[in-house]
């Protein structure tokens, strides 16, 4: 297999219709994702997707595209099984071929399940990303989650009023157990003339910080509060 082919040449012939400048390699690995059937694989986690990237799209297809925008790190890409397979071509094993074997020998289908790690209930819609790479998924109504992924990749869980957490995948099923962010839950909010914390509010809220309010030199508190939060109408008694 010929490196930035993709058996042989369907990249070749799709193209981008955007202007790059100034665009990470994660948003540009997401835009092709989202406009075509590919998602990406960066073996072993070892490119900057953080990296800026300015490229020319006019008149240039999908692959000339990502070659322009890998070549400053060195890397190059393969396709296998509608995955775009990216390693640095100055690593030990160079060939595309060896790129796909080593991606194709080390990735196994990788389950689990997530759950509340008080009450054991699962946690429904949680992200599940291998880190360092735009493939993930999110659990179901059981809190299970299925994905390819190599053996020891590791996985960065998350979901909101939970801290996220981050584990090792493992060949057998593996039960991942979030806590509560209780520094967000312990929040207290002020409720018209009485105070809830957080995880008990259930309406809609809005928040002015005293950074705000004290650069009002106004003496009066209705009129402090006056435009600091969207619908907040105050009247004095």
């Amino acid at each position: 297999m010929v490196p930035g082919s993709l058996i042989a040449s369907e990249l070749a012939t799709h193209t981008l219709d955007v202007q790059l400048q100034n665009t990470t390699l994660q948003e540009l690995f997401d835009m092709i994702e989202e406009q075509y059937n590919y998602s990406f694989l960066i073996r072993n986690n070892d490119i900057d997707l953080n990296e800026k990237v300015s490229v020319d799209t006019s008149g240039k297809s999908v692959e000339d595209i990502l070659k322009t925008a890998l070549k400053n790190q060195h890397a190059d890409f393969v396709v296998n099984n509608n995955r775009i397979i990216v390693y640095k071509t100055t690593a030990k094993q160079t060939t595309a071929a060896s790129a796909v074997r080593q991606a194709t020998q080390q990735e196994s289908k990788i389950s689990g399940v997530v759950v509340d790690a008080m009450t054991g209930e699962p946690v429904i819609g949680a992200n599940v990303l291998v880190k360092g790479t735009t493939n993930g998924t999110i659990t179901d109504y059981d809190g299970n989650f299925t994905l390819n992924a190599p053996v020891g990749a590791t996985l960065a869980i998350s979901y909101i009023g939970y801290t996220a957490l981050e584990v090792r995948a493992t060949a057998g099923p593996m039960n991942i157990r979030l806590a509560e962010d209780t520094k967000a839950l312990d929040e207290v909010v002020v409720v018209g003339y009485s105070v809830q914390k957080k995880e008990s509010l259930t309406g809609a809220m809005q928040m002015a910080s005293g950074q705000k309010l004290n650069s009002n030199t106004n003496p009066s508190v209705e009129n402090m509060m006056m435009g600091k939060a969207p619908r907040c109408i105050c009247e004095p008694w």
